[in-house]
């Protein structure tokens, strides 16, 4: 909601980091994607691609199909 903006829910990607890393903690493959892009950009965090790489890889790892493709057409390695 707060990533994309919703009626009633105006970007904040400060929340929506927080909510991300709720659903990071239960391993939800799109959560941590959503997060990695969060990192990779500088979008309510400090921009840390290190950091996105490795929640991009740890997405793709639980099979989130969005995150393979990125890893894929980037050819992204491990950090």
């Amino acid at each position: 909601m707060y990533f994309y903006g919703r009626v009633g829910f105006p970007v904040n990607y400060q929340e929506a980091v927080r909510c991300f890393e709720e659903g990071a903690k239960g391993k939800e493959p799109d959560s941590i994607f959503h997060l990695a892009i969060c990192y990779s950009n500088g979008l309510g965090v400090e921009k840390d691609e290190r950091k996105a790489y490795q929640l991009l890889h740890e997405s793709a790892d639980l099979g989130w199909q969005p995150a393979i493709n990125v890893i894929i057409q980037n050819k992204i390695s491990r950090p």
